[in-house]
């Protein structure tokens, strides 16, 4: 794992950003509203929610026994 120094972290964060978004198309101007036009599967995220719940309700459980 190599360890990148803050100002390092954020080049390349931006480089991948930027490069994502050429590779999607739209403009820096027309992103926002692409961004919003997105469909959200809220039944997925709360799915998600539910299991995260469980599996930290368990993992304390497991700590308090301990």
């Amino acid at each position: 794992m190599i360890l990148l120094a803050k100002e390092e972290f954020y080049k390349r964060l931006g480089h991948a950003l930027r490069s994502a978004r050429e590779k999607r198309g739209p403009s820096r101007a027309q992103l926002p509203e692409q961004l919003k036009q997105i469909p959200i599967d809220s039944e997925r995220h709360l799915r998600k929610i539910a299991t995260l719940s469980v599996m930290a309700k368990h993992i304390q459980r497991q700590k308090i026994s301990r």
